[in-house]
Order: structure tokens, then C-alpha cells, then sequence
């Protein structure tokens, strides 16, 4: 066995808006070259992308998973959470090493259980396994939807693929959560938080006036975090949020 240290990120891209235009001028202009920067320039290992379409009959809105995986030269998944504007809507993975499976986990909240008023949305777990060396690691990306409802049965869906993983593994994304609500003290009872080796203030939204943590990358035992941090990267209206890992492999 060996040690190796892993650049690990998460990135909720805006479907690959540029932000600082739309921001200043209202014009929306998509520039997925924006987000493959910002994962080049923290030179990651892996990413999970939120908010990702599929859309190959607009330009921009094309399978942008592919395009942005392309301009890195990484491997990458898809996964579809709803259909939305002839195309497909949801998170992405994009990995510098081999991805072995990947596993769409829809998440839906019941609609006879929806409380009228409160936005609901279809959103999924991508569920992926990559291959670094001889070592299998798995990674869990996903968004939560913003009622307390759809963010449990998030967690509850998370909950048997953790006790379950004997491999290394990663949850990140975009949950919606503030530290302080015992929704996301439940999900540190089941995994660690890389922000116990934050530095800063950590707070990823928005990307111009960040005050609010949302964007987290979650471990199991298997993985040893030694730097947490969310650079000042602001083409999206998210921050990019990044640890640095270790695991041991073969």
C-alpha cells in the first residue's frame, strides 16, 4: 500500500453561464470553457458539476459533460435528473482517471406528500466508481432540492450506499444545507466533512457576496482530508468548493 493525495472539487457550474456578463449586463452568454478553467486551474483530480444540461439541439446547451470533460482531456458521466427545454438537466462527473460504473439514484419526493406553495424538483445521486492504480474509488455527486423533505429523503437514500462502501469514497455537491441544521449535522453523523480542514470562511454562494455554505464534499474513514477551501473563482453565481485527500491504494 501507498499513500496518495488527490485534488477533489465540486462546482455548481450554472449550466455553463457566464456569470459576470449576465450579472452586469442581463445577457445570458453560455461559456463552458469557464468552468474547464476553473478545474484546470485548481488542478483537480475529479469534480462533480451541478446543474449540468443536455441539450444537443442549442448551442452551448449541448451534452456539456462531454465538451467540458473534452477541454480536459478527462473521462466523465451524466447523470439526468428531469427532462427540461427539449434536452435533459442535471449533475455531472468529470474524473482524470478511468470511471469504471456509474448508477443514476432518482431522487423524488412524492407528489401526495408535496406541501402546495413549496417549490419541488426531480433530482438524482450519480454514483460513480473510478480506478486509481490497482484501487477502486467511489464517488457520490448530487444537488438537493431546497424543502426539507426532498433534502431528508436525500439523506436516507445517501445513508445505505454509505454503510455499504468499503472503498474510498466522496459525496459532494451543491446540498442546499447550511451547517447549523440538523439536517446536515445528520449527514456529518454518517460522514466527515472535509470543512473540519477548512480554511477561510469556506462560504461558496454566491459567487460575488458569499454568505452562505451550501457546497460540500463528504468522506468516509477510508479518507484523510488535509485542506478544505473555496478559491475566488466567481464565473459561476457558485464557488468552487476543494479538498485536498489522501487515501491509501494498491
Amino acid at each position: 500500500m501507498k499513500r496518495k493525495e488527490l485534488k477533489v472539487g465540486t462546482y455548481n457550474i450554472l449550466h455553463g453561464a457566464n456569470y459576470p456578463k449576465k450579472r452586469e449586463t442581463g445577457v445570458e452568454e453560455i461559456d463552458l470553457s469557464l468552468a474547464a478553467n476553473a478545474i484546470r486551474s485548481l488542478d483537480l483530480d475529479f469534480c462533480g458539476l451541478n446543474e449540468v444540461r443536455n441539450q444537443e439541439n442549442v448551442e452551448g446547451l449541448c451534452n456539456q459533460a462531454r465538451v467540458i470533460a473534452e477541454q480536459l482531456g478527462y473521462h466523465y458521466v451524466f447523470a439526468r435528473a428531469i427532462d427540461y427545454m427539449g434536452g435533459e438537466y442535471g449533475n455531472a462527473f468529470v474524473s482524470r482517471y478511468p470511471i469504471l460504473s456509474c448508477q443514476l439514484v432518482p431522487l423524488v419526493f412524492p407528489k401526495e406528500e408535496r406541501i402546495k406553495g413549496k417549490y419541488y424538483e426531480d433530482r438524482v445521486l450519480l454514483v460513480a466508481e473510478i480506478k486509481i492504480e490497482n484501487t477502486v474509488v467511489k464517488v457520490i455527486a448530487t444537488h438537493f432540492g431546497l424543502s426539507e423533505g426532498e433534502q431528508q429523503l436525500a439523506i436516507d437514500t445517501i445513508q445505505p450506499l454509505v454503510k455499504d462502501c468499503r472503498t474510498p469514497l466522496f459525496v459532494m455537491g451543491d446540498f442546499n444545507l447550511m451547517p447549523d441544521t440538523t439536517l446536515c449535522e445528520s449527514l456529518c453523523g454518517l460522514l466527515t466533512d472535509t470543512a473540519i480542514k477548512g480554511e477561510g470562511s469556506l462560504l461558496s454562494f454566491s459567487s460575488f457576496d458569499p454568505h452562505m455554505k451550501i457546497d460540500y464534499i463528504f468522506t468516509n474513514d477510508l479518507v484523510e482530508t488535509s485542506r478544505a477551501f473555496v478559491p475566488e473563482i466567481n464565473t459561476s453565481d457558485h464557488r468552487p468548493y476543494v479538498a485536498y485527500c489522501a487515501i491509501d491504494i494498491e
